[in-house]
């Protein structure tokens, strides 16, 4: 739910039904063992050290997009952050959903969209969150806005950073998907494995993961641990556990 002044954020990615369940019991998207979908192509210009050059830096993308990728300007939305601006797409290059994306994402956007991956920051990983449009940026105490590519191209770093001073809530887009009408894209077009078949919740086994590998091996030694080291090594057994999102009773 949007309110004023309080920070909000959703994931980069959508997901399986799933997700809620592994929510529910991590408290955290991270290494979600489901698949991940990328509806849209999201890249993110960061502010570094200077506001001009981080605009023209956005103007560079939205051009590439445009210009050398047949980008429909009505297809691609510009957003100020409160610092920094996201541009974003539809899925034109048909990624595929997979368990494995945010792994793979970077690479299949390096090898299609490499002089824009030299600009935009890596921001694809499994848990990245996206700051939600019309939500305050507490660090700059400006909002993330919408914003027309015209005005992008018009208007300074500090206009923009006074429009953000308030919601935008009554903005009119011009700016709706449209589809990829020309060739060029088609040579862009991956192949990408496919998605697993198996539904999540046909597991019933719990096996061991990478996630914390030292905890999982200190449990499965039981009884054998090393005496003399027994009290530390449950202490940080229950450290773990209740960092994971264990509730207090079951730590």
């Amino acid at each position: 739910c949007i309110e004023e002044n309080k920070e909000l954020y959703r994931s980069y990615y959508e997901y399986d039904k799933d997700i809620l369940e592994y929510i529910h019991q991590r408290h955290t998207v991270r290494d979600f063992p489901g698949n991940y979908y990328c509806n849209r192509i999201l890249f993110d210009i960061d502010f570094k050290e200077n506001g001009d050059e981080c605009k023209e830096d956005a103007i560079e993308v939205v051009n590439l997009l445009n210009l050398k990728y047949d980008v429909s300007l009505a297809a691609i939305k510009v957003a100020f952050s409160g610092r920094g601006f996201h541009i974003s797409i539809p899925n034109y290059l048909d990624i595929v959903p997979s368990n494995t994306l945010p792994k793979d994402i970077r690479q299949i956007l390096q090898d299609n969209l490499p002089d824009i991956m030299a600009i935009a920051d890596n921001i694809f990983d499994g848990a990245r969150l996206i700051r939600v449009a019309n939500t305050i940026n507490i660090k700059s105490n400006l909002y993330k806005i919408p914003l027309y590519v015209s005005e992008l191209s018009t208007m300074t770093y500090e206009e923009i950073a006074k429009l953000a001073k308030t919601p935008r809530l009554n903005f009119e887009s011009n700016q709706a998907p449209t589809p990829a009408g020309s060739a060029i894209w088609s040579q862009f077009k991956i192949k990408q494995p496919e998605p697993k078949k198996e539904p999540i919740a046909a597991k019933s086994e719990f096996n061991s993961t990478n996630i914390v590998t030292c905890m999982q091996k200190v449990y499965n030694m039981g009884s054998d641990a090393v005496q003399g080291q027994r009290h530390i090594t449950v202490v940080r057994m229950a450290s773990a556990w209740r960092r994971a999102g264990l509730p207090i009773d079951a730590t």
